[in-house]
């Protein structure tokens, strides 16, 4: 019975370093994705501005209040 618990404890301790270790890849990954986000977001971004907001950063330009 002792042999048993000792696997299962063996295991856990396994398991628990295999989540530390973090690729390359997995770095690889994330910057992927952030940069591919990043730039959706750059592109559509003038898409989200009213013409109100759009009128008020002219104003702001020319210092016209």
């Amino acid at each position: 019975m002792k042999k048993i618990k000792n696997e299962k404890f063996e295991n856990v301790e396994k398991n628990k370093n295999s989540f530390k270790i973090i690729d390359k890849i997995d770095i690889a990954i994330f910057l992927t994705i952030i940069i591919l986000f990043g730039t959706v977001l750059l592109s559509f971004f003038p898409a989200i501005l009213t013409s109100d907001s759009v009128d008020q950063m002219n104003q702001a330009e020319t210092r016209k209040l």
